[in-house]
């Protein structure tokens, strides 16, 4: 049996998937039978994400969980679950999987240093200045340079390209984060910060 929203799902007329293979709504029905026997084998619901296909030829990707239901002695009558489309989702995720490939690829390969800096901590910090009541920040932190050097402290770098550690010749990313600022940051380091 399947409910409207399956029906709507797959496109297809309701009550026209009742007495079907599920494997032959699978894009590839080793999908189904290698799911279905590992069910057979745990009587615990499972997840799982499968590619289908509607009525009209169209290819969806399908989520949801499933379990089988036994009878007394233990025997698979059959097996019940929920699918949701996940179509949408699916090609979310892949667009910003290539974009993270094609970020990775600029970043290494870029001829210019490029250094991936987190200034979450930053932000707090003159944000609770500002509920102090320090209103202009730039010539408060240029009167308080202690709180500038504890500011620039609080820069975490994530990451640096190949052209980065080699502008400050550090041998390594590791070494090159480390590097980036001096423990004791010069008065012009500070005034550009």
């Amino acid at each position: 049996d399947a409910n409207p929203a399956l029906h709507e799902m797959l496109g297809h007329k309701p009550g026209l998937l009742a007495g079907t293979a599920i494997a032959d709504a699978h894009v590839a029905a080793d999908d189904w039978e290698l799911f279905a026997a590992a069910l057979q084998n745990d009587p615990t619901p499972q997840r799982f994400a499968h590619r289908m296909r509607t009525a009209s030829g169209a290819v969806i990707w399908v989520r949801g969980f499933a379990q089988a239901v036994r009878d007394d002695q233990g025997a698979v009558l059959y097996f019940e679950g929920s699918i949701e489309d996940a179509t949408q989702r699916r090609e979310i995720e892949e667009a910003s999987r290539v974009n993270a490939e094609r970020f990775r690829a600029v970043f290494e390969l870029a001829p210019i240093a490029i250094w991936e800096e987190d200034f979450t901590a930053v932000a707090e910090w003159l944000a609770a200045l500002r509920a102090a009541g320090v209103v202009d920040l730039r010539a408060h932190l240029a009167h308080n340079q202690r709180e500038t050097r504890h500011l620039v402290s609080l820069v975490h770098y994530v990451d640096v390209n190949p052209a980065g550690a080699h502008l400050i010749s550090a041998k390594s990313t590791p070494d090159a984060l480390g590097k980036v600022v001096p423990d004791n940051p010069t008065p012009e380091l500070l005034a550009s910060f």
